[in-house]
Order: structure tokens, then C-alpha cells, then sequence
């Protein structure tokens, strides 16, 4: 569904919206996503860029994305060695050039489509930071009833991180891992500027400093594509990383060192 009623308010050529894409080794998938990305973005009436960011793909990722590159106007980074997802979209971020910024993730999860929804809010000043939660009313996972198990041990994995993260940092999110959040210039850069982990868990900071920085957050429903691609998250060790990061977090905090100020 385009996003006609959105437009840039000016015919400068200025940027309305940057899309930031964190990847790993996604040479299966990568490719169509920036085409679908690419052909929904050319029907609206605003100016957008994609970033890409490529953690040191070992893979024929980055042979791809500079392929793509050739026809069509996006921006590539590589970092020099793999260092996560949060340190990915981070340096994405700090890149772009948009009013709002737009991160997903690029195993074709979520569809570029829902962009309405979430830009939406933002353009209308009802928060600054808009988050896709997978648990809430009218949320919807589409895939093969074969693929049902698999599902179940991965909302189950989901269901501890939530948990935990709740419990430590974020009492009242229950899906701060959903790979796919939307947020203004100003509130990501200040974010980000903040910034120390650079893993699996920069979700659950992303969130803590947005609220602790005083940006009002939205969430509202996604529809989750699963076609049997394995997730690399594991129940161990990845569970314990999490919890050590969501310590670490309280601990940066109790010392002083985000240097938190209030946004007026």
C-alpha cells in the first residue's frame, strides 16, 4: 500500500526517510529485499535512501549488494570485522541523512509495507519512537504449518528474553526484539550517541534510553514472515549474553555514564 498521503512538504530534494539495513550472510534473501524495497519506495511522493550495512558477511553478501549497487542508488557500508547487530544499525544510523529513520531486518521477516503504520504517528507528533511488537492485538505470523514447532521453541526463547528484560531494564515491553522500529532524526542520533552495546541485546538499550532520555514510544502490531530460515539466536549461550548485556545496562546507568539529559 503506498504511502500517499505522506509527502516532504518540499520540493528541495531533502530527505523524508532513511532505511537502515543491519545484514549478515543473507546472499539468499538480501537481493529481493532491496528490490521490493526499492520498488516500494519509487511509488510514494517522498525522497528516501537505503543504507545497508554488511557485519563482514563470509558469504557472497557484499558481491551482491555491489551488484545492486551498479543500477540502483543505495549506500553500502562494511564494517572491517563482524561486530554486531547493534553496532550495525548504529553506524547506519549516524550515516543517514533522513527526518526519520526506519530499521529492519533483513531476512525478509517484516515487508517494507507496514512503513505506513509506523510513520504515521511520527509525522503526526504522537511519539518519537514507533517499535513493531509481535505480542500485542492484531500481531499475525504467517507460515507453513510444518514450520509450527520450530516457531513454538522460538516464541518460548523470546518469551525468557522478555522476561528478563522486563525483570532488569524495561518493565513494561514485551517485545523488544521485534526487527523492525521507526523513529525520528532527532531521538535515534541522540540515542545512538548514547550507545555502548553492540550485540543482540541493543534493542532493550535502544528502548531504556528513549525512555530515560524522555521519547514518547508507540508500539503497534506486525505480521511476521517465517519460511524456514533457522535463527542463529540459541538458547545457550545466547541467554546468557543477554543477561549479562541487561546487567550491564543497569550498571552503565547506575554509574553515570549515559549521561542522560531530558529532551524538552
Amino acid at each position: 500500500m503506498p504511502v500517499n498521503d505522506i509527502k516532504s512538504g518540499n520540493g528541495s530534494g531533502d530527505i523524508l526517510l532513511s532505511v537502515v539495513l543491519p545484514c549478515y550472510n543473507e546472499e539468499e534473501k538480501i537481493g529481493s529485499l532491496l528490490q521490493d524495497i526499492q520498488h516500494y519506495l519509487e511509488q510514494q511522493d517522498f525522497n528516501a535512501e537505503i543504507i545497508v550495512v554488511d557485519d563482514r558477511s563470509t558469504d557472497s553478501t557484499h558481491k551482491i549488494l555491489n551488484q545492486f549497487c551498479k543500477s540502483h542508488p543505495i549506500g553500502i557500508l562494511r564494517n572491517e570485522t563482524n561486530s554486531g547487530k547493534g553496532y550495525c544499525v548504529k553506524r547506519g544510523v549516524m550515516a543517514s541523512r533522513g527526518k526519520y529513520i526506519l530499521f529492519m531486518d533483513a531476512d525478509r521477516a517484516y515487508s517494507i509495507s507496514a512503513l505506513y503504520d509506523f510513520l504515521t504517528p511520527l509525522l503526526r507528533g504522537e511519539c518519537d519512537v514507533v517499535l513493531g511488537n509481535r505480542r500485542i492485538h492484531r500481531s499475525r505470523f504467517v507460515l507453513s504449518p510444518k514450520y509450527l514447532p520450530y516457531i513454538y521453541l522460538r516464541h518460548l526463547l523470546g518469551q525468557i528474553f522478555s522476561v528478563l528484560s522486563r525483570w532488569i531494564v524495561l518493565p513494561r515491553y514485551t517485545d523488544t526484539q521485534c526487527g523492525y522500529k521507526c523513529f525520528s532524526r532527532k531521538a535515534g542520533v541522540r540515542i545512538f550517541e548514547l550507545q555502548r552495546t553492540k550485540g543482540f541485546c541493543f534493542d532493550v538499550e535502544f528502548l531504556f534510553l528513549a525512555e530515560k532520555l524522555g521519547y514518547r514510544c508507540m508500539e503497534v502490531p506486525v505480521i511476521f514472515h517465517y519460511d524456514g530460515e533457522p535463527s542463529s539466536v540459541r538458547l545457550f549461550p545466547h541467554s546468557l549474553y543477554y543477561l549479562l548485556d541487561l546487567i550491564r545496562i543497569r550498571f552503565n546507568d547506575s554509574m553515570g555514564r549515559y549521561n542522560v539529559k531530558k529532551t524538552e
